[in-house]
């Protein structure tokens, strides 16, 4: 056989091949997905076959392993056993339509809306970290810190410091950041070394290390910025424990600086959020924290506290089944009666929410 024979019989070949892919594919890529990312890889595929399947295989699935879902569920089980006889927080009859976006949260994340409770916004970068700390300082029992990014630099130092006390006093100290996001900041190494320092008990969230036989998708990631400080007092939002700059050369060039938005709570809600950092403890330790420091494990709800607001947490990721956040808005957006206020620096909607 000629070379040009065997070149003309390979490329059909490829075609053959080719053309079943595309076909299989419309089959099996709209299966449990958005229509506007099915389309999106469909178009991958069949625009450019082999590279669109390889890409698939490798990141076209937006969960994370079935073994850390499961998890996911046992505890979100668990959650729902404990908090079955809480009763539900009467609302006033103009909110009586969020009393069905708050049973839609329960079914999605086990979490009960709760009642006395107080929160704050705080906008200014420089003072959540001062308050952040100060609790810190005030800790007797445990803390509970999980942070995006976390990195030791002359912003967060007062925090770090404000640990390392903690741990002196006895205090319990757990420290949860996400692989990726923290890794991609400079000094990650010395923010290791000074965790190991301080002597707290810290883990990497969704490690990427193949070569020590611990793999996930580097893109998905664990974006949850949150502080408990003895299940009294909790922050949560959108700010990362970092510099305002991210310590990178061109945003300290340029002057750039990330604007955040974070929360102070107080009340039963504090305990929802205990429980959300529990829970990306066990998934990455297999350890239950209710085990070591005994004030976690308790199993009745907190009473409500002296706040008037009626507060839940719905905790969302790709360790969920059900795109809990998604969920969410579309109700909120949906029930709305009056006006509807967004404001987020990624504004990527899909169709139920455009609608």
């Amino acid at each position: 056989m000629q070379l040009t024979d065997v070149l003309l019989h390979g490329g059909f070949a490829l075609d053959v091949v080719g053309l079943a892919v595309r076909v299989v594919a419309l089959f099996w890529v709209p299966v449990n997905r958005r229509p506007s990312s099915a389309m999106a890889w469909l178009l991958a595929i069949f625009l450019i076959p082999y590279a669109g399947v390889i890409a698939f295989l490798l990141i076209g699935n937006p969960k994370l392993p079935r073994s850390r879902r499961a998890k996911q569920r046992e505890v979100n089980a668990r959650i729902a056993e404990i908090t079955r006889g809480v009763p539900e927080v009467e609302l006033a009859p103009e909110a009586g339509w969020v009393e069905q976006v708050a049973r839609l949260n329960r079914n999605l994340g086990a979490l009960p809306l709760t009642a006395g409770n107080s929160a704050t916004l705080i906008e200014d970068y420089g003072e959540s970290l001062r308050q952040m700390t100060a609790e810190i300082g005030t800790a007797g029992d445990y803390v509970l810190c999980e942070f995006y990014i976390l990195a030791v630099d002359a912003t967060t130092t007062p925090f770090f410091d404000a640990l390392a006390a903690a741990v002196q006093r006895g205090v319990k100290v757990y420290v949860l950041f996400d692989h990726i996001g923290s890794k991609g900041i400079p000094k990650y190494r010395e923010t290791t070394a000074r965790l190991d320092a301080i002597g707290v008990q810290w883990r990497p969230m969704l490690p990427v290390m193949p070569l020590k036989g611990k793999y996930q998708r580097p893109d998905l990631r664990n974006h949850r910025k949150l502080l408990v400080v003895d299940g009294r007092v909790g922050f949560m939002g959108s700010q990362n424990l970092v510099d305002r700059s991210y310590n990178k050369p061109k945003n300290l060039k340029r002057g750039l600086q990330w604007q955040e938005l974070m929360t102070r709570v107080e009340g039963p809600v504090v305990q929802a959020l205990s429980a959300v950092f529990m829970t990306d403890w066990y998934s990455e330790t297999d350890a239950l924290l209710g085990q070591e420091v005994p004030a976690l494990a308790a199993r009745d709800v907190a009473p409500p506290g002296e706040g008037d607001l009626a507060c839940q947490i719905v905790p969302s990721g790709p360790g969920f089944d059900n795109d809990n956040n998604l969920k969410l808005f579309a109700s909120l957006l949906y029930g709305a009666r009056r006006r509807i206020s967004l404001t987020s620096p990624y504004f990527v909607p899909d169709e139920s929410l455009i609608a």
